[in-house]
């Protein structure tokens, strides 16, 4: 694997507008901004100030083992956890929703990335540090996570979808692992993929983190920790009791102030709004910052006068919720502009690796941090890929093509190689048939002025239908050109297809396990290895051999 360096990658992400923000912040939202990575000592000094006084290390150390040795989590997480009893110990984090068999690639790029730069920063500074994921296993929009995409045997994107009815309230980590239709999804890959040497290794290795888990969330974190074994990945789950009871002294604080939330948002939402941005959250005034957790649902919570209301109307006081906390702190769940100050406040983080829509509502959180006394972390923009398999190469070289032309509709692009071959190349004599045209028309329109005005409407019709005729003509003749490249046309849509699945950043739609069992476990060594070496690139072309 190498990155390919011939081809600008930065096109394909549109507008950068919060990326450029990071690094050069207008004066006017200098104080917003969260830290960069180039602040990373400033930043271990003063979290580690912060855990000093406000993290007990040894109860944060328990709760963590105790979660992972009840997911089975592996020996080198376990390594990582009991080290972070020294003071001189942080966590690099990322996360997501627990995405089918992991997720679009994105998720898997964000944990590399999150490794990779844990190892870079123990290796430059006077502190160790350990990657860290968030599973977003109290979400609760099961259509968000359920739809697998691979490619089929022919390069084309396949999807399948987890047949499971929701009410789009029910957490993620109360649906039971069983319920997760696994034999179908192992049917899907083997329906789709060629058979290689690595297939039956590879599923079998999906059957058994499926067969040993509880719940759909365990099953994500048992996946993910197969893929990263020896990588010391710790699996925070905000489900977990060390997580509820340490969150309490937060949720409180937003339950006796509700509106704080949403009027800090708004506030820094305006300034935002003044450079002509559109902040990335557009939080309702009457919302709180918390959901309730009640008979497995997620319940949004609207503030009243004096009590707050779920959707039918039902009332829940202040008292009534600040009770429910303190007896079952499970009972509530953080909102999204919440979950990131929480996670800050209850672990050793020092930086964060975030995607391009997170790094967008990071943007709005300075307020909620600074009333929650909790410092902030270094933000990170996850690097992205396009990964270009020697097919694809051969194709894109073979044609003179560059990955961004192939984003566009693919007989368009079949027409012009033909024309770029000299198959079909008619502009030039197209344009001067034309020009004779139009010069004859206009001498007949000039004569028809004189004997009879009455047919220039007549004239202008012929010349448009002369016209039309020779689009016709050329139309013809190209796609009977194009019958005979018919391999060409079909090569063209499969990587159009590949390179942009269901009109989508590769890395948006296709899962890692496409590759895996095309490639082996060997893929995500490889991808390791290049991680190493991204640095602050934000999306690279890579080949893969």
């Amino acid at each position: 694997m190498k990155v390919l360096p011939q081809w600008d990658a930065i096109p394909l992400l549109g507008s950068r507008t919060y990326s450029d923000l990071m690094a050069s912040p207008p004066p006017a939202i200098e104080t917003i901004v969260p830290p960069r990575l180039d602040q990373i000592n400033d930043v271990i000094t003063e979290r580690r100030r912060f855990a000093d006084r406000s993290i007990d290390r040894l109860r944060m150390v328990q709760g963590l083992r105790e979660s992972h040795e009840r997911r089975s989590a592996p020996v080198s997480s376990l390594k990582h956890i009991d080290a972070l009893i020294e003071p001189d110990t942080f966590l690099i984090t990322t996360g997501q929703q627990p995405g089918l068999l992991g997720g679009p690639l994105y998720t898997i790029y964000k944990i590399l990335h999150a490794i990779a730069l844990a190892r870079r920063l123990t290796g430059e500074t006077n502190a160790r540090f350990f990657p860290a994921f968030w599973n977003a296993s109290e979400d609760s929009d099961l259509s968000e996570i359920s739809t697998l995409w691979i490619l089929d045997k022919e390069g084309f994107p396949v999807s399948y979808t987890w047949p499971r009815e929701s009410s789009g309230s029910q957490p993620y980590y109360t649906i039971p692992a069983r319920e997760c239709p696994i034999d179908d999804v192992i049917a899907f890959l083997r329906e789709h993929s060629r058979p290689t040497e690595f297939s039956d290794d590879i599923l079998s290795n999906i059957s058994n983190c499926a067969a040993r888990a509880q719940h759909y969330p365990d099953f994500f974190d048992a996946l993910l920790w197969s893929l990263f074994h020896d990588d010391g990945l710790i699996i925070i789950r905000p489900d977990d009791p060390y997580v509820r009871k340490s969150a309490r002294p937060l949720i409180e604080r937003e339950i006796r102030q509700p509106h704080l939330a949403a009027e800090e948002i708004e506030q820094t939402g305006q300034s935002l709004r003044a450079l002509g941005l559109t902040p990335q959250i557009q939080k309702r005034p009457d919302r709180t910052a918390f959901f309730l957790v009640e008979n497995e649902e997620r319940i949004p919570l609207y503030i009243t006068q004096d009590d707050f209301q779920d959707k039918q109307g039902k009332t829940y006081s202040k008292d009534d919720c600040l009770s429910r906390l303190e007896r079952s702190p499970e009972s509530f769940s953080p909102s999204a502009i919440l979950r990131p100050v929480i996670q800050d406040a209850l672990f050793p983080t020092a930086g964060v690796v975030l995607g391009p829509s997170e790094l967008a509502y990071h943007f709005l959180l300075d307020p909620l941090y600074t009333r929650h006394d909790v410092p902030r972390p270094c933000v990170v923009p996850r690097f992205g890929l396009t990964l270009l398999e020697s097919r694809m190469l051969k194709t894109l070289n073979k044609n003179d093509l560059t990955p961004l032309e192939l984003n566009a509709d693919p007989n368009a692009l079949m027409k012009e190689i033909i024309q770029k071959r000299g198959e079909a190349d008619f502009t030039n004599a197209h344009q001067r048939a034309e020009n004779c045209a139009i010069d004859l028309f206009d001498q007949l329109k000039v004569k028809a002025q004189q004997v009879d005005p009455s047919i220039l409407k007549v004239l202008d019709k012929n010349l448009t239908k002369i016209r039309q005729e020779m689009g016709n003509s050329e139309a013809l003749l190209l796609r009977r050109i194009a019958a005979k490249n018919d391999i060409l046309h079909r090569q063209i849509e499969s990587l159009h297809h590949s390179l942009y699945p269901d009109g989508a950043l590769q890395e948006r739609r296709l899962n890692v396990f496409y590759y895996l069992l095309k490639y082996g476990p060997e893929f995500l060594v490889a991808m390791m290895g290049v991680s190493l070496t991204m640095g602050q690139r934000t999306h690279s072309y890579l080949s893969i051999p």
